[in-house]
């Protein structure tokens, strides 16, 4: 790896050509990791850990849930 490192800087190309192949090849790396990347059943933001609160923290709301089920 240190060779082939050493052979890139050593390049005659000028320094904005080896700039831009840094950059291209990292953005490749981004573009194939989206691509290649486990994400599959798509992302959950939320932690879905069962909380059930139907009534966003307003305890008249569940009282009158109570009293229309009996």
């Amino acid at each position: 790896m240190k060779q082939c490192i050493a052979e890139f800087v050593n390049r005659s190309w000028s320094k904005e050509e080896k700039v831009l192949v840094v950059v291209a090849a990292t953005l490749l790396g981004v573009v194939a990791g989206f691509i290649f990347s486990p994400f599959q059943k798509g992302i959950n933001v939320f932690s879905h850990n069962g909380s059930n609160n139907s009534n966003n923290g307003n305890p008249q709301q569940h009282e009158k849930e109570i009293e229309s089920e009996e």
